[in-house]
């Protein structure tokens, strides 16, 4: 025989919210959206684990406006779980256009003697504004024709 069966409160019942596997991208640099690809929610009760399709969920506190770690939140009823990220300042792209406005001192060598910069002066011209550069701005690479 059978015995009775009692259905168990909901109150009683374990559930959470686990992530199982993060987005793919948690680094952003500052203005980046978001994208959440890659990250797969599961919800748990009384052990048994249900994925959850990506509109069942409700992701929030991904503020890519402000440098530094966030926290991003994920909600599916009253269960939230979170994870990290972290916004960074864009990478500077050098766009403009290098210009060599001082030839270096020395223009004839030897075979084998090195390569000698001293003299050289090199310019970045971005919207018809000249910047000077450091030697360390740049890469100075020289093709020796006999």
């Amino acid at each position: 025989a059978i015995g009775n069966v009692q259905e168990v409160p909901e109150e009683s019942q374990t559930r959470e919210l686990i992530i199982k596997n993060l987005p793919s991208k948690l680094e952003y640099q500052l203005g980046e959206e978001f994208d959440k690809s890659g990250l797969e929610v599961a919800y748990v009760k009384n052990g048994f684990e249900t994925i959850l399709p990506k509109d069942e969920y409700e992701v929030t506190g991904a503020d890519l406006s402000i440098i530094g770690q966030q926290t991003v939140t994920v909600t599916y009823g009253e269960l939230t779980a979170s994870f990290d990220i972290m916004v960074c300042e864009p990478e500077e792209v050098q766009t403009g256009e290098l210009i060599i406005k001082k030839l270096p001192t020395k223009l004839v060598y030897q075979l084998g003697e090195n390569f000698d910069a001293s003299g050289l002066e090199v310019v970045c011209v971005e919207n018809d504004i000249e910047t000077p550069l450091s030697v360390n701005e740049y890469t100075v690479t020289a093709d020796f024709v006999p």
